[in-house]
């Protein structure tokens, strides 16, 4: 049999086929039976007829409506009275659209995207009633002249992430002959960076899109997606709001005559498109300016889908169509201040309207009702509207055209007949206000801090958190800081020290930018309230003004261990004590990860270590390195890792227990008690391994191991991990005994006293003054902590100036 794929609907399908005996002979005269039913069995076309004298039978039907079809084909020979069955399905969609990949990302690296697998032709029934035929091939060259897309004869166009990391820039007259042939009444769909800096030229395609001519960079975004338009053709069959999972974005960016059909969140990313309805150019263009193509899963499919189809299919002038476009508004608005917002009602049908009416609401209250008298045909009318919200938080505004005054009027386009958006009245923001300076704790002449401090304005008092990093002048991340706090109404400074030896280490000079300024409220969703990506320029600073690190503590991601982040008080302890901490987040554990390192710490590792992982391992330690391993779920790993310095892990099940047998030792330096949350595992030692701490059943929670001559490497075995978390690192003494076991395996000679804050090894007057400036800085260390109450005060300082004259 001859049959086709598919049939789009109102077109016939042709099946043709020929009757052949057992031996493959031609059966003319054969009485054929045909039968065509749809999904649900239900039979739509039944003919009977006969063979030719070859034994060659056809079959034409023409379905109506679109779905998958199954032929039955039942053939029997009059003379022998034989039977023979055959069958076929076939699809059929309601039209078919072509796009062509102009050379961009998604020809380039076509495998990687939604289309590389033909996935959105093959299985277009899962999206859609259309076949779209994705080529992207045909036009991945340079060059490309209006001949080329001519020939190519495809219905719309797409370029996918034309920036110029990959030499995607578009000629002067390529973006002539581009622009040419979107006009001749063709589709047209960009992403991302095609109008990126890097590729600035591509600007030029910026009016088709109805964008500024403004060239952005890459941002991070929120991946929440609000429609404007919720019952737009580009939204069908996704969520309101949706979630996109590459969270990259090319900002800023601003329109012209094009329209806003969705927003993030943050308001950094848009979906945006010439025309609501694409009716009044001649051709429908869209402009993602995230990066929906990439195959990561989720909506973007969907949407892409929805976009070609929308964009690649004409959209006829209608009878009656009022609608809303071109709306602009304020991310956000302040309590009691006016906001103003623009919006275009525009007749996109063929008849004038009159008494046309539009609405404003505000959480289903209206606010706002304008009468327009008459606006004529394919005509348009600008409104401002304000509104001056009472109360901080986030409303629903929504938009409403309609006309009264036409006697009969029915819309045929409803979807742009109402909009919706949500506005931000926040509960607190960042109010610009920025400085920064060196914080010297130990009055070495060096910088232990950066200081930046950071304005904000609460209207509503509550716990935020605030997420900042501090980047290089080339954008590599120096650090990243958190802090969650509660914070009262009014106007406030947040200050975040960054860490001097991570500045020093860094190696670049500053000045220094505060990017990614991010502030969270305290739902269970942590809804963000605030972002500035570039927040603020330090002075510019020498990397040698900052304090050195002591060494270098490197932590170990690679084998399902826990996230440092779920111990970052204790790393901001050890930090503050000039450890520099480092990850090792990709790879395998070799050689190269250890050069510079001088701690390698092992937070519950889940996933056993190669024997190559294992030799590499021995040899830092065997070379004078440190090793901490903590955990106890899996002992068999934990033993791999330490059996060679006479450390074995055994299973045990307990739970809260408070260990006081401790063995006097520079690493229990302080310590009275530690405090065990989950403990299922306890330590065997043998040969020249300690025992140093033990529960109340006399098992061992802690051991060490300490190579034998000057310079030799040393190895601590723990078995709860949750101590060091930070819900239970200030419980019993687990954050100093954190402290002393880092410490200890860097060689050096024990933690410094407490107080001692220009580390000379003794209490003096000279520390007492430290406290005081630290605590007129803001600046918190453990050292000068003397009460444990989380504050360095004059308090502090008072008892260090005491301790200091006991000593004398």
């Amino acid at each position: 049999m001859d049959a086709p794929e598919y049939a789009v609907t109102g077109t016939p399908y042709l099946l043709s086929g020929c009757v052949r005996s057992d031996e493959c002979m031609q059966v003319p005269g054969s009485d054929i039976n045909v039968s065509i039913s749809s999904a649900n069995g239900t039979a739509v076309y039944t003919s009977q007829d006969h063979a030719d004298d070859s034994g060659n039978f056809s079959v034409t039907w023409t379905p109506l409506n679109v779905g998958r079809y199954a032929v039955t084909i039942t053939a029997r020979d009059s003379e022998t009275l034989k039977v023979g069955i055959n069958g076929t399905t076939f699809w059929s969609p309601c039209g078919v659209v072509t796009a062509s990949v102009l050379d961009s990302w998604g020809t380039d690296y076509n495998e990687s995207a939604i289309w590389g697998e033909d996935d959105l032709k093959k299985n277009w029934h899962l999206y859609g009633d259309y076949l779209v035929d994705i080529d992207y091939t045909t036009l991945d060259r340079e060059n490309i002249t209006y001949d080329d897309l001519a020939i190519s004869g495809s219905d719309l166009l797409i370029i996918s992430c034309a920036w110029d990391g990959g030499s995607w820039e578009f000629t002067d007259e390529e973006i002539s002959a581009i622009s040419r042939y979107v006009r001749d009444s063709h589709g047209i769909i960009a992403t991302a960076g095609t109008f990126d800096s890097s590729a600035s030229n591509n600007i030029g395609l910026a009016q088709l899109f109805g964008m500024a001519e403004i060239a952005g960079n890459m941002h991070d975004i929120i991946g929440v997606f609000m429609p404007y338009y919720p019952d737009h053709p580009l939204f069908e069959r996704l969520d309101d709001p949706y979630y996109v999972q590459r969270l990259t974005t090319n900002y800023p960016w601003d329109t012209t005559t094009g329209s806003v059909l969705a927003r993030s969140e943050d308001g950094y990313s848009a979906i945006i498109a010439n025309s609501v309805t694409g009716t009044d150019q001649g051709y429908t263009s869209v402009y993602f300016n995230h990066f929906p193509e990439l195959d990561d899963g989720g909506a973007e499919p969907q949407l892409f889908y929805n976009a070609i189809v929308w964009a690649g299919t004409s959209h006829p002038t209608p009878d009656h169509d009022l609608g809303i476009s071109r709306f602009r508004h304020p991310v956000r608005i302040d309590c009691d201040g006016s906001a103003r917002f623009g919006v275009t009602v525009e007749n996109n049908g063929i008849h004038d309207e009159t008494d046309v009416t539009m609405t404003m609401s505000v959480d289903g209250f209206v606010i706002n009702t304008t009468i327009i008298p008459v606006i004529a045909s394919e005509s348009k009318v600008l409104l401002n509207l304000s509104w001056a919200p009472k109360s901080p938080g986030r409303h629903n505004l929504n938009l409403s055209v309609s006309a009264k005054g036409s006697a009969g009027y029915c819309d045929d386009v409803a979807f742009n007949d109402h909009l919706s958006a949500k506005v931000d009245v926040p509960v607190a923001r960042f109010d610009c206000r920025y400085s920064d300076c060196g914080v010297d704790t130990d009055c070495d002449g060096l910088y232990d801090h950066l200081a930046i401090n950071i304005g904000m304005d609460v209207m509503v008092a509550g716990r935020y958190t605030i997420k900042v990093d501090l980047n290089d002048r080339y954008g590599a991340c120096i650090e990243s800081k958190s802090s969650y706090t509660h914070i009262d109404p009014g106007k406030h400074i947040v200050r975040f020290n960054f860490t001097g030896i991570a500045i020093e280490d860094n190696g670049v000079d500053g000045p220094y930018h505060l990017k990614y300024l991010g502030l969270y409220d305290d739902s269970w969703t942590h809804n963000r309230l605030d972002y500035i990506p570039d927040a603020y320029t330090t002075a510019p600073y020498n990397h040698t003004e900052f304090q050195p690190h002591r060494a270098v503590v490197l932590i170990d991601r690679t084998h399902r261990t826990d996230k440092a982040s779920q111990y970052s008080r204790w790393i901001e302890s050890i930090t503050d004590m000039r450890f520099l901490v480092r990850e090792h987040d990709c790879g395998t554990v070799n050689e190269s990860i250890f050069e510079g390192c001088d701690v390698f710490v092992i937070p519950q590792a889940l996933e056993p270590y190669t024997p190559a992982e294992l030799s590499v391992i021995w040899s830092f330690v065997s070379g004078g390195g440190g090793l901490f391993v903590i955990g106890d779920q899996f002992p068999h790993i934990y033993t791999n890792l330490t059996e060679f310095a006479g450390i074995y892990w055994e299973e045990i099940n307990r739970h809260n227990e408070t260990a006081t047998d401790i063995t006097p030792h520079k690493i229990t330096d302080r310590i009275t008690s530690v405090y065990l949350p989950y403990p299922s595992a306890t330590i065997v030692v043998s040969g020249d391994a300690m025992e140093i701490v033990r529960d109340d059943e006399y098992d061992v929670m802690l051991a060490i191991y300490e190579g034998p001559g000057p310079g030799s490497g040393r190895v601590v075995g723990f078995t709860d991990e949750d101590s060091f978390k930070n819900p239970y690192i200030e419980s019993g003494d687990n954050m100093v005994l954190g402290e002393n076991i880092i410490e200890w395996l860097s060689g050096g000679a024990g933690t410094v006293p407490q107080g001692d804050l220009d580390c000379d090894g003794e209490i003096t007057a000279a520390d007492s003054v430290i406290a005081l400036e630290m605590s007129v800085q803001g600046v918190y260390e453990t050292g000068a902590d003397m009460n444990n109450d989380g504050v360095v005060d004059s308090l502090d300082a008072l008892m260090i100036a005491q301790s200091a004259w006991c000593a004398e």
